[in-house]
């Protein structure tokens, strides 16, 4: 069992058994710093990677270094079954930044689903207002692909999911009245709008559910 949670600024990770008896913790963050993990997932060695944000401090927790400035910034973070630290990177934006959900394949990589503001994710365009971005990485951290849900309003990606078909995800998001996403044009309403958008691992666009 896999708990993550924000306290007194730092987070932790903790895993227990079935019982309840804590096996391990894992903390970042700290008196200088904060840090929130918000998504959880395993990949098939049985490692863990968390999804979330850390703002404040340097982050250099055994292989993992990361210059943290600016504000707050996405992260993506690995642990062993055993608590190990393995990896960690994040998120390639300028700006504010968060991760909200991630998956991994089966190869290690990556799919991250969040939102960034303030400045540019990846080398792209600033982002108009919050941007939603689905993204697929390495395990380090090195950017295969990205997308953003980009419209006049704030938008947000705040989850992804694997789809029955290996080669497919699942990104959930919600929209203010008009938005962009991987070079489709999805539906303008009056007010805010959710939607359910499929994209291929090659980060297609496929169809959308509004």
């Amino acid at each position: 069992r896999m708990c993550a949670s924000n306290a007194s600024n730092f987070l932790f990770a903790q895993k227990m058994d079935t019982l309840g008896n804590t096996r391990w913790v894992d903390t970042i963050g700290g008196i200088y710093g904060q840090a929130t993990l918000l998504s959880i997932a395993f990949d098939p060695q049985g490692d863990i990677w968390f999804g979330g944000n850390i703002s404040g401090n340097d982050l250099i927790n055994g292989p993992v270094n990361i210059d943290i400035t600016g504000g707050t910034v996405g992260l993506a973070y690995e642990l062993s079954s055993q608590g190990e630290v393995l990896s960690g990177f994040a998120v390639p934006a300028t700006g504010l930044s968060n991760v909200e959900d991630l998956i991994v394949a089966l190869n290690g990589e990556v799919f991250l689903a969040g939102w960034h503001q303030g400045g540019s994710l990846n080398g792209g365009a600033p982002a108009q207002g919050y941007d939603g971005f689905l993204l697929r990485a390495t395990a380090t951290g090195d950017v295969i692909w990205a997308n953003e849900l980009r419209g006049v309003g704030d938008d947000f990606f705040t989850g992804i999911a694997n789809a029955l078909d290996p080669n497919v995800i699942v990104g959930g998001a919600f929209y203010f009245y008009q938005a962009d996403f991987a070079g489709a044009t999805l539906a303008t309403v009056a007010g805010n709008s959710s939607a359910l958008m499929r994209v291929d691992t090659m980060g297609n666009f496929i169809d959308a559910l509004q």
